[in-house]
């Protein structure tokens, strides 16, 4: 026993044998063992996330169990708590600001159809989501919305054509 011991105190990350690359310990020099999730956040970027140690009480089912509430906070589109965020995310937002601060100088309409229909119809849903966020789903549920709203469907898609800009 004491040769796989040494074996595994030797390796570095191990993946668990129940839960696969989702769950995985470190067997660090003093005995104690480090308990990591990993998983992909919603930019499809993998997130390797200390839990705990066993000296604390932490163990393989507790660490799927805080890996499964992040997948599925992800899922349904939530906000993971994030020890170290970005300061401030570049949101739909800040993206059409910019958008009408070009529009000011080489549109015609700008104020009239633009500015109007990204108040009334878009920023309500969409304005403080960041960028990154946004999914073909986010634009297709703004799209049956207005549909059901009683619009016809030219103008939703000019309502989506502003939010393509």
């Amino acid at each position: 026993m004491d040769k796989i011991d040494n074996e595994v105190s030797k390796m570095s990350h191990v993946s668990s044998k129940k839960y696969g690359a989702a769950v995985q310990h470190y067997v660090k020099s003093n005995g104690d063992i480090s308990y990591y999730i990993t998983y992909r956040d919603d930019t499809n970027k993998t997130i390797r996330k200390k839990i705990g140690n066993k000296s604390n009480g932490i163990n393989e089912n507790f660490c799927f169990q805080q890996r499964n509430t992040i997948v599925n906070k992800i899922r349904l589109g939530e906000d993971v708590p994030v020890k170290h965020k970005k300061s401030k995310q570049f949101t739909f937002q800040d993206a059409y600001d910019k958008y009408i601060a070009w529009a000011k100088n080489n549109k015609k309409s700008w104020k009239n159809n633009d500015e109007l229909m990204y108040n009334k119809h878009i920023k309500e849903k969409l304005g403080d989501r960041s960028l990154v966020s946004l999914k073909p789903d986010d634009f297709e549920q703004l799209k049956q919305l207005k549909l059901a709203e009683g619009y016809k469907p030219r103008t939703v898609v000019l309502i989506l054509g502003i939010a393509r800009l």
